[in-house]
């Protein structure tokens, strides 16, 4: 299968893209030890950040292999799972030279 993500992150990166932009179904990051009423969302991730980000995402939900199932019929886990996709396409593009990626909610 070729998923819409995996070519526009190839695309982005034969291109020399400087931005790629993702919309998404509403998904927010929100640290919970700042701001109010259970936390901020967050705006920024470092490729650092977003890396240590995916990977606890992935060990929450099982996934030991690097690959992103989406069988899971639990709504929270489909959520999580979808939105790590768009993580890790993300860092996929700017590890690859792609100055940044935005990720819109639609």
């Amino acid at each position: 299968h070729c998923r819409s993500e995996e070519v526009a992150v190839k695309a982005a990166v034969e291109l020399q893209a400087e931005k790629l932009v993702f919309f998404h179904n509403g998904e927010s990051v929100v640290d919970v030890t700042r701001g109010r009423d259970g936390g901020a969302v967050v705006h920024n991730l470092s490729l650092n950040v977003a890396q240590r980000f995916s990977d606890k995402l992935m060990s929450e939900l099982g996934e030991t292999d690097g690959r992103v199932r989406h069988s899971d019929a639990d709504p929270m886990s489909q959520w999580k799972r979808q939105f790590l996709d768009y993580i890790l396409c993300s860092i996929k593009a700017v590890s690859n030279g792609v100055s940044r990626v935005h990720l819109v909610s639609k």
